[in-house]
């Protein structure tokens, strides 16, 4: 017997002996992944320097898609210089082009060269993500891909293999822009934050359908006779040492893995707002905005798809750069009842007093026009007129899309052209979604 994971359209098996089976439908971005994370500040080099000291033995059934693209894919992350990265073993409707592009802004792809390993040829794909969500925070990284011409479905990856010739071939990439450029060589003195085997999904507008069963998976690192995680299935060279992989589960960017649970009620002290300090605990802080209403962070946005898996831990969370954007398209921040004695933490303004640090909110007033404060009391004039101009507003259809980016940056309303993952919120109805575009 094993634990039954479900979030939305998102259906994990977890077994004891290692092996899981997923399926999703109608997901924005699925991972379905199990592997080895390691301690801080190891390198690749660390783990030996054999060339196959990193290997990984798969067995996967039913890897199906019927809407958006997927892959089957080892999967993992570096610090110093900071990647992520994947090879690609299988894929369905979509994987990055082989064709060279401009690297250096989010979207362009460039192809680098081959490694011919495992009895296959790989294209060595590279390709920017500018100022995006990291397994950090938000960060300006490269993604690379090593993509099998001839797919798959079970067979041994020599991780290392493929480290090694991107240290030849990932030299020098320009990456960013601004104050975010930067020059990006991967190296085996990288810190390595993880090796797993991962299947994704993801759709965009259209959204995606799919699924998988990892039914044998050994993971080999260093040369200790312990450095290794197998299934009970056993694969070859892994029977008899090792435990079963630890399985993590993201839908619609949300991670099972964490076992977090939404906040629903505002912890308190309340946390001063905005701050450049992330809270101790950033998945139950609380605050009070301007609007005299009290936020949480948003857990059911976070998770495994574009690195976005510790969002609520990143500084723009909390320094006040993103929530005007985000207030509007609903994505980072969950609205919780305040506590009925506490006092406003955020910085706002009285039209009667222009002093800081009033608990009053800010409203606008139909019959004037003119900004007036309200006292927070229920059944404020001020707030029923607010809530009087929006419903009046949200049936003009004047504006009905508009475009976010993953930090909720409002971009407009015009369908963004640089290929990337957007947040669309529809202003009649206030639904918000994922798309992508390529």
């Amino acid at each position: 017997m094993g634990r039954l994971k479900r979030y939305r359209g998102l259906r994990v098996d977890l077994f004891n002996d290692g092996s899981l089976n997923g399926t999703w439908n109608n997901g924005y971005n699925t991972l379905i992944r199990t592997g080895r994370k390691f301690p801080n500040n190891t390198t690749i080099t660390s783990l030996g320097t054999a060339s196959d000291q990193i290997t990984l033995r798969y067995d996967v059934s039913n890897f199906t898609s019927t809407r958006g693209a997927t892959y089957m894919t080892v999967y993992g992350w570096t610090r110093n210089q900071m990647t992520e990265w994947y090879i690609i073993d299988d894929w369905r409707h979509w994987h990055p082009p082989t064709n060279n592009g401009n690297v250096g802004t989010s979207g362009g792809y460039r192809n680098l060269g081959t490694v011919t390993v495992d009895g296959g040829v790989y294209d060595v794909i590279v390709a920017t993500r500018d100022q995006q969500p990291s397994i950090d925070g938000t960060r300006t990284f490269l993604q690379i891909f090593s993509i099998r011409r001839t797919t798959r479905s079970s067979g041994t990856i020599n991780v290392t293999a493929h480290f090694n010739r991107w240290a030849q071939l990932v030299q020098n990439i320009s990456i960013g822009s601004g104050a975010n450029a930067q020059t990006i060589s991967f190296t085996n003195s990288s810190h390595l934050y993880e090796v797993s085997f991962c299947i994704e999904g993801f759709g965009g507008d259209q959204r995606s359908n799919g699924g998988g069963n990892i039914d044998d998976l050994c993971i080999k690192w260093g040369s200790g006779a312990d450095n290794r995680l197998c299934t009970r299935g056993g694969c070859p060279n892994c029977t008899g040492g090792g435990t079963p992989p630890s399985s993590s589960s993201g839908g619609g960017g949300a991670s099972s893995s964490s076992n977090r649970v939404q906040a629903e009620t505002c912890r308190t002290p309340l946390v001063t707002y905005p701050t450049n300090t992330v809270p101790a605990d950033p998945y139950t802080a609380c605050f009070r905005y301007t609007n005299d209403k009290c936020y949480v962070c948003k857990i059911e946005s976070e998770g495994e798809f574009e690195g976005q898996m510790n969002a609520c831990a990143s500084g723009w969370v909390w320094n006040g750069s993103q929530i005007e954007g985000n207030l509007t398209s609903g994505f980072w921040y969950h609205e919780v009842p305040c506590p009925a004695t506490s006092s406003s933490s955020a910085t706002s303004s009285s039209s009667s007093s222009g002093q800081s640090g009033s608990s009053s909110s800010i409203a606008q007033s139909s019959s004037s026009g003119q900004l007036s404060s309200s006292s927070g009391e229920a059944g404020s004039s001020s707030s029923e007129n607010i809530t009087s101009i929006l419903s009046q507003y949200n049936q003009q259809d004047v504006v009905i899309v508009k475009y976010y980016n993953l930090q909720g940056l409002p971009l407009g309303t015009q369908k963004p052209i640089t290929p990337g993952v957007y947040i669309v919120r529809n202003s009649k109805t206030g639904q918000t979604q994922i798309t992508v575009v390529k």
